[in-house]
């Protein structure tokens, strides 16, 4: 019978002289989560390590560094903060993240009590925040689900959201399943998928998270995904051709203008789903128990161009250009750097403008589908990881 390869870290394992790990958080499909203490500052951080089936597969190290350098690159207090970027002594890299304690929203989704609509409001405008300034600077997430969205507490005691797994996919061999992250050339969890990432995850935009965000809320409404089915057939035959159930006639004390606003974020057609999440965050507002802030209507927005999928998938697998997407630009940020539950966001001010690196990551990631699994040299590894931690450092 064949053992199981042992785990990357042991407890009481020392990293880079001064991580000294001492429990396990959790475990996915490509990773898993340590509890450490630095040393020196007696400060709790958490360890996330890739597992050796992951280490040698070129494309999921690339992924896993991507996760470091787009949470590096926010700076929303709603975004898991990377601290640090190193090397296992075998060689493969890890991150150090800030320890959170807490749980996901997929626990409130799993609790039989309702959750309270301030509440569930609350908890998805918080979540915009990250998501807007990601999309400022270019990045989509495409894997927004409960799972991600990890509710925690401010020092005053109250609610905080904060969003995981940034830039990131799972890999592709994973057991199918249809609320986690799916099997195949399918990048992202079916249940919260929009109907364009479906067809194909290169052709998105910021408006696929907007969706990813309203399936959430109606989740956290109602206790149930909007687009239900036995498999993964059924449920991506459902989310392309079918309505969803109103919300407020699932829960009828849920305000026909929320039921609105829920109905809006899962538009099948793009232009009728709301266009940035600061959009959508100010239209949730007034539910969340927030000054309502108005979106600037004057700031342009790109998106995605039409496509024939159909005609498409025919030449895909020769096409080598990659459609990016400008990033929309969200002028409705941080105001209260609190940002809890009673956030204010009146005195919005503007996200200065960046230059996005989304084109170069994506066409390095379509260059990957293409290119034979590989070891990485350490070298190459020693690169990767060195770049990365001194991004973080010059935050």
């Amino acid at each position: 019978m064949a053992t199981s390869p042992p785990p990357p870290l042991r407890i009481g394992d020392v990293l880079a002289d001064k991580y000294r790990v001492d429990g396990v958080l959790g475990r996915g499909g490509m990773a898993v989560v340590y509890s450490a203490v630095h040393a020196a500052l007696d400060r709790r951080v958490a360890i996330k390590v890739l597992l050796d089936s992951a280490r040698d597969d070129e494309e999921a190290v690339s992924r896993f560094l991507r996760e470091g350098r787009a949470a590096a690159r926010l700076r929303s207090a709603h975004v898991a903060r990377v601290l640090d970027c190193c090397l296992l002594e075998d060689g493969r890299p890890y991150l150090v993240l800030e320890h959170l304690e807490g749980h996901d929203l997929a626990s409130v989704v799993a609790s039989p009590e309702p959750t309270a609509i301030e509440d569930a409001a609350s908890y998805v405008v918080q979540a915009c925040e990250a998501v807007a300034e990601a999309h400022e600077r270019g990045i989509v997430h495409r894997d927004l689900k409960p799972k991600n969205l990890f509710l925690t507490r401010t020092p005053s005691g109250k609610p905080l959201v904060k969003v995981l797994d940034f830039g990131i996919s799972k890999l592709t061999r994973e057991e199918i399943d249809p609320r986690l992250t799916a099997t195949g050339q399918l990048l992202g969890s079916p249940s919260y998928m929009s109907p364009e990432q479906l067809r194909s995850s290169r052709y998105v935009d910021a408006r696929t998270d907007v969706w990813a965000l309203g399936v959430i809320l109606y989740e956290l409404l109602t206790k149930r995904v909007p687009f239900e089915g036995e498999n993964l057939t059924e449920i991506v035959s459902v989310v392309l051709t079918e309505a969803e159930p109103r919300v407020d006639l699932l829960r009828p004390d849920v305000p026909r203008e929320l039921a609105d606003i829920v109905a809006r974020c899962l538009a099948k057609r793009l232009d009728e789903r709301f266009a940035r999440a600061t959009d959508l965050a100010a239209a949730l507002a007034p539910f969340a128990g927030v000054i309502t802030v108005e979106a600037e209507p004057s700031t342009p927005v790109f998106h995605a161009p039409a496509h024939d999928f159909a005609t498409d998938r025919a030449r895909q697998a020769a096409a080598e250009t990659t459609v990016v997407t400008p990033p929309p630009s969200p002028s409705v940020l941080a105001a209260d750097r609190e940002l809890t539950t009673d956030t204010s966001w009146v005195r919005a001010r503007p996200v200065a403008p960046t230059t996005p690196d989304s084109e170069l990551d994506v066409a390095r990631e379509a260059e990957a589908v293409e290119t034979p699994v590989r070891r990485r040299s350490r070298r190459e590894m020693v690169l990767a990881a060195a770049a990365l931690a001194a991004a973080v450092l010059s935050i």
